[in-house]
């Protein structure tokens, strides 16, 4: 954060540094949530959501059918949609 905010101009709306602040705290709570799922879930959803490969690739590179990687990066978009439902709801 600190590097973020020096790069940032002196007479930066203040508006704009709290929206780059809870844009970062977003960011690292996703990232946070992301390590909570299963090994094998954040390898999906790392390589497909994060990293762009296609399913194919990502099942190749894992090991598993698409049909598995599906199932985890679905389950895994709605552990983490839930979570930040849940974060956005104690927030307000």
């Amino acid at each position: 954060m600190l590097q973020t905010m020096d790069a940032l101009p002196e007479e930066e709306d203040p508006d704009k540094v709290d929206s780059l602040y809870d844009f970062k705290e977003t960011k690292e709570r996703l990232y946070s949530l992301v390590k909570e799922l299963s090994p094998e879930k954040a390898a999906a959803f790392t390589l497909i959501k994060e990293e762009a490969f296609s399913y194919k690739e990502a099942s190749q590179i894992l090991g598993v059918p698409v049909s598995t990687l599906e199932k985890q990066v679905s389950g895994s978009l709605k552990h983490l949609r839930k979570a930040l439902v849940i974060l956005l709801i104690l927030v307000s």
